[in-house]
């Protein structure tokens, strides 16, 4: 980590400024620190600092294929944090990323592993956890894709969701206030939880917002609603209700009850023809 071309140092910085300059690079760094712009990464790193703005972004088409490798690989559906005005907040990934790893202790995988980092994808591994996350910026939405150790229990792979889920809307909620986007005083937030809608392109993914209220997510397009299914499960609070059948046939043990007419008696109906 501490010799990985992701961290940049307080002395090289120091050189970029004017010698009339009103900031000292300290100053500055404390300022991004502040906003959450940069961390402080690594016991051995000196002045090493962390800044996901200044990596370089993976191109579409292979951003693309990135995505599709994880949803291959991963059972539980990616958890989306979409935005109500139909696009991501300038800045507010890469605040992201900056608190999962100052507040929450989150670990950067190594830059030699399988995915590197940039600044539209990075992925982290949980503290004391295998459970590795895999943030992406669609500029639409942010998608959150996990994966979990084989070994593992459902259950124990709901509790991990859960802990990435409050982790992710922590974040959120702290970059928003951060840069300006939200007032600490209101309630609503520019942000909403989805999920991938069923209806979306694999290229061209949209989202539908979780209605837990209701038990399903409803399609930011059509507005149609879509049931939760299994893979949804260990990102929602409560469990996913039983579907009823689509149709409801008869048991084989089930009796037939069939409407036969009225039976007068036999009496009563002579006297009826007489009459």
């Amino acid at each position: 980590m501490e010799s990985s071309p992701l961290i940049f140092f307080l002395n090289c910085y120091q050189s970029h400024l004017h010698d009339y300059s009103l900031l000292e690079a300290q100053h500055l760094i404390n300022i991004f620190l502040h906003l959450l712009v940069a961390t402080k990464v690594g016991k051995k790193s000196g002045n090493g600092y962390f800044m996901p703005a200044i990596l370089g972004i993976l191109p579409k088409d292979q951003l693309i294929e990135k995505r599709k490798h994880l949803f291959g690989q991963n059972e539980i559906a990616p958890l989306v944090v979409s935005f109500k005005n139909g696009w991501s907040l300038c800045g507010l990934f890469c605040c992201l990323l900056v608190f999962l790893i100052n507040e929450l202790k989150w670990r950067l995988k190594p830059v030699n592993s399988e995915i590197i980092n940039y600044q539209n994808l990075m992925e982290f591994n949980l503290p004391n956890s295998s459970f590795a996350v895999t943030l992406i910026d669609l500029i639409t939405h942010f998608e959150i894709h996990v994966k979990a150790a084989d070994d593992q229990s459902p259950c124990k792979h709901q509790s991990l969701c859960k802990q990435v889920r409050k982790g992710i809307e922590n974040g959120i909620q702290a970059a928003l206030i951060k840069l300006k986007y939200k007032d600490p005083q209101l309630e609503s937030d520019p942000d909403e939880m989805s999920f991938i809608c069923p209806c979306s392109d694999s290229d061209n993914p949209h989202h539908a917002i979780i209605l837990e209220e209701s038990e399903d997510m409803q399609c930011s397009r059509t507005l149609e609603c879509f049931s939760f299914e299994p893979a949804h499960q260990p990102w929602l609070n409560k469990p996913i209700p039983p579907r009823p059948p689509k149709s409801s046939p008869l048991a084989a043990d089930q009796p037939l009850l069939i409407a036969t007419p009225p039976k007068f008696p036999a009496q009563g109906l002579q006297l009826a023809i007489i009459i």
